[in-house]
């Protein structure tokens, strides 16, 4: 990936897909107490621990947090199509969302 920056994938392309691997790596390392996990092992559960391990531990946003998850679940979905894994790693996964209060604004007229 790095090979073909500028060509096919932008600084940010690359800084997203470097942040992604270090959460993974990290999140294997400090909860799970592994270097390393097949992808097969790659599951849902797996997915929400990630993203609470990113809430909770690492104090992530909710917008930050999820692009790490797409990223991963980008990843994952090229696993599938190439045949790493037998069946789609997140099928039914929905991103959450910040809900922000709405905010009416009045106009008076004179």
């Amino acid at each position: 990936m790095l090979a073909l920056k500028g060509k096919e994938y932008t600084a940010s392309t690359i800084q997203k897909s470097l942040q992604m691997q270090k959460g993974v790596t990290d999140f294997m390392n400090d909860v799970l107490g592994v270097s390393d996990i097949p992808l097969s092992k790659v599951d849902i559960k797996f997915l929400n621990e990630f993203e609470f391990y990113l809430k909770e531990k690492r104090n992530m946003a909710v917008a930050s947090y999820n692009k790490i998850i797409q990223k991963l679940k980008s990843v994952m979905k090229l696993a599938y199509e190439y045949g790493a894994i037998q069946r789609p790693a997140f099928p039914n996964h929905k991103f959450r969302h910040e809900k922000n209060p709405l905010l009416y604004f009045l106009q008076w007229t004179n």
